[in-house]
Parts: structure tokens; C-alpha cells; sequence
């Protein structure tokens, strides 16, 4: 149960950065000000940010949720 807690406040933790990335990005998005400009996205290393480790962490999330439910429902738990 605390691990199902863990995982979907990790969820909602990458959603609020998510967010708070694409409305303080350069471009039509930019909702949110910000003292210093959030340029560093779309340099060489950082991007791996957005492209491979963002997806990673949701889908690591996922899998984890999926695996600790069907280990509840095995053990007859839920």
C-alpha cells in the first residue's frame, strides 16, 4: 500500500514538472514569467531530460503500480 502511494505521488510529481516546464519554455507556451529564462532544455545534454528520462519515469511508475496490484490480487489482499 505505501509503495502504490509512493509511485502515484511520483506521478504527480512529474506532472507538476512537466507542466511547469512547458509553461515556462521559449515559445507560444510561455505563460509563466521567470527571472531566468528556462533555455538550458534545449541544449545537447539536457535533453535527454525531456526526450528519454520523463518518459522513463512514467513508465517505470506505471509498471511498478501494475506489478504491486497484481501481486495484491495474487495474494488475495485487495
Amino acid at each position: 500500500m505505501i509503495a502504490q502511494i509512493w509511485n502515484v505521488v511520483g506521478l504527480a510529481a512529474l506532472a507538476n514538472i512537466v507542466v511547469r516546464a512547458a509553461l515556462t519554455a521559449p515559445g507560444q507556451l510561455k505563460i509563466l514569467e521567470s527571472e531566468v529564462p528556462n533555455l538550458a532544455i534545449g541544449t545537447f545534454p539536457y535533453t535527454f531530460i525531456a526526450a528519454f528520462f520523463a518518459p522513463l519515469a512514467f513508465a517505470l511508475h506505471v509498471l511498478a503500480i501494475r506489478a504491486i496490484r497484481t501481486n495484491l490480487q495474487k495474494s488475495g489482499t485487495v
